[in-house]
Order: C-alpha cells, then sequence, then structure tokens
C-alpha cells in the first residue's frame, strides 16, 4: 500500500512540524506587535483614570464615593449598600462623575447596581473610553485582527486533523502527528484570546503607585485621598494608615462595590487586579512539535 497522500509518516511529520511553528510565529509575531505597536500615555493620568486601569469600575465607585464622603456630601447608612446624600453647609461644585454617582446616592440606589444608572453607566463609558484613547486598553479592531491572524494555526490545526484521519484509515502510525496536533491546538485556542491591555500597563501603574505621594502632595487632600484609594484600594489605603482620612466604617461601607453588576457585555475592563499579567498571556508555544527520526513508532500518518 502506497504511501498517505504520497508522503511518508516521518517527513509529513516534520514538514507540518515547520507549518505549525512558522504559523504559532506568525500570529504571536502579529499579537506582540500589535499590542507594543500601541503608545502608551499615562503621564499625569487622572484619579478615575487611574482607578479603572487598576480596578476596574468597582474601584472608580469606590474612589467617589470616598470623595463625596470626605466632602461631606454623602454617607453610608445602618443598612448595608445603601448611602444617603448629606445636605452641605455650603454648595460645592462637583464635577460630573461625581455629580452622577450623588445623583445615584439620592435615588437610593444600591451601591452593587450603581453601574446600572444610567448616569453612572455613562460616566464608566467615558473612563472606558480614556483608557482606550491613552492606549491603556487596545481597541476591539486590533484585538480583532489579532483573532483573525490566530486563524492560521488553527487552519494548519485543520489540515493536521484531516491527515490523522486519513492515516488512521489506511492503519499507519500517528502518535508523533497527534502530539503536534496537540500542541497546534492549544497554542491557537490561547492566541484566539487577544491581550486586553497594553504589554507595559502593569509597569505604568507601578509608576504611578511609586509617584503617588508626590503626586498627592499637590492636590486637595480630599483629591489626594481619592487618588491613593484609586491606586490602592480603599482596604490597602485604609491598612496603610489612611492619614486619617478614611476610617474603618467606610471601608466596610465601600464593600458593595466589590459587586457591582454591569451586565453590559464584554466592553469592561476588570482592572489590573482583577486580572494580574493582563498584556500577552500567549506563550503561543513556538516549538514545532518533536520530528520523528528514522524508524519512529508513531509518525505522521
Amino acid at each position: 500500500m502506497g504511501e498517505t497522500w504520497g508522503i511518508s509518516g516521518p517527513r509529513f511529520a516534520v514538514l507540518y512540524a515547520g507549518l505549525m511553528a512558522g504559523c504559532l510565529l506568525l500570529a504571536w509575531g502579529f499579537r506582540r506587535f500589535a499590542g507594543r505597536g500601541t503608545v502608551l500615555r499615562l503621564e499625569g493620568c487622572d484619579p478615575l483614570l487611574a482607578a479603572y486601569l487598576t480596578g476596574g469600575p468597582s474601584r472608580v465607585l469606590q474612589s467617589i464615593l470616598v470623595r463625596l464622603r470626605l466632602l461631606g456630601l454623602a454617607e453610608p447608612t445602618a443598612q448595608r449598600f445603601v448611602w444617603r446624600p448629606v445636605t452641605a453647609a455650603s454648595p460645592i461644585r462637583l464635577d460630573a462623575p461625581a455629580l452622577a454617582v450623588l445623583q445615584a446616592v439620592t435615588a437610593r440606589t444600591l451601591t452593587p447596581f450603581l453601574a446600572r444608572n444610567p448616569a453612572v453607566r455613562a460616566m464608566l463609558g467615558e473612563v472606558h473610553a480614556r483608557a482606550v484613547a491613552a492606549g491603556a486598553l487596545l481597541a476591539d479592531d486590533v484585538r480583532r485582527r489579532m483573532r483573525l491572524v490566530a486563524l492560521f494555526p488553527l487552519a494548519v490545526g485543520a489540515l493536521g486533523l484531516v491527515r490523522l484521519a486519513a492515516g488512521v484509515a489506511a492503519h499507519r502510525p500517528v502518535g508523533i502527528l497527534e502530539l503536534e496536533l496537540l500542541v497546534v491546538g492549544v497554542a491557537g485556542a490561547m492566541l484566539l484570546v487577544p491581550p486586553r491591555v497594553h504589554p507595559r500597563l502593569q509597569s505604568a501603574l507601578d509608576a504611578l503607585r511609586a509617584d503617588r505621594e508626590t503626586a498627592s502632595a499637590r492636590l486637595h487632600p480630599v483629591d489626594g485621598a481619592a487618588l491613593a484609594v484609586a491606586l490602592l484600594g480603599a482596604e490597602a489605603f485604609a491598612a496603610e494608615g489612611g492619614r486619617g482620612v478614611v476610617d474603618p466604617q467606610l471601608v466596610s461601607a465601600l464593600e458593595g462595590t466589590r459587586y457591582v453588576r454591569l451586565g453590559f457585555g464584554s466592553m469592561w475592563f476588570a482592572g489590573m487586579d482583577g486580572r494580574r499579567g493582563g498584556g500577552d498571556s500567549g506563550s503561543s508555544g513556538d516549538s514545532g512539535g518533536s520530528s520523528c527520526g528514522s524508524g519512529c513508532g508513531g509518525c505522521g500518518g
């Protein structure tokens, strides 16, 4: 009986390993280039953007609620997840994000559902758009192109499956081909899930944290506390001492933001605290599979 497709099993295994390695390296290289080709601009990052990139929408709400509490405009109640507005002795002009959250608090929206308030939802959408514009989050079209390039290794996998079926039908050894298909399948599946963040985002956030003391010194104490909560989280900030402005009761009252219910699809970012290493998660497995030696027990069909 002749060789399957006119190519011996060992020879096909070697050729297939080269094709597989080439496609995987192409997809991995494009992934790296597309991510690093985006310019990351976080210099002078505002507290809300820092909060969103560090802890997602829940950290943004934490930072704003702390600010409202320290300004004397809102306070937690005895009921869990319920805040109430406080009439300020003198009118205070708020920016749009703080005003949106204050209005939601006035409507007695539970903290886990603050993001469902239309004004708060719109505010979070604007922060998300700023994160994309700053290059911290990869745009949808960039991620879409990454997925398209990842289809090349999967096409190679489909070719290998056809060869595997032909080899099994011809009662040929296919052990090496099975291993190669396992490699290309796992690597291809990983490449189909592109990163959401810039590869250098974590180091940029670390630099912001290191510079937090200097940045806070230039801000009003309330804004400095909001920035610290944005970068560290309320619990970490309180454990650090909180400079006497964040008390344990306030930290407990912010617990509800952990359970923020978004329900807006996949556009929202969980934050680097929620998913470490969000840069290049695709170690693409550039090993082209083991090339078989002469007289191998299981080759490429």
